[in-house]
């Protein structure tokens, strides 16, 4: 996967789940956001609208961004 791709798969995944030991998640993200090449924003609110995941997407980047600060 691209860093587009894995970031979207990341969030929409493992922010699902509600159990603390499945947090490891912001790691995975907040790696893919500072590490991995530049995320194609515009790709990845497109693909996670037609996947029909907008709304989990959306919660998981307002928590990233809130929590730790991520763009």
């Amino acid at each position: 996967l691209d860093a587009t791709h894995q970031l979207l798969q990341v969030c929409v995944h493992g922010a699902r789940w509600e159990s603390p030991s499945t947090r490891r998640w912001v790691a995975d993200a907040m790696h893919i956001l500072r590490h991995a090449p530049p995320v194609d924003w515009d790709r990845l609110t497109s693909v996670a609208e037609r996947h029909g995941v907008t709304i989990a997407l959306r919660g998981a980047l307002a928590y990233l961004a809130d929590l730790l600060d991520a763009p």
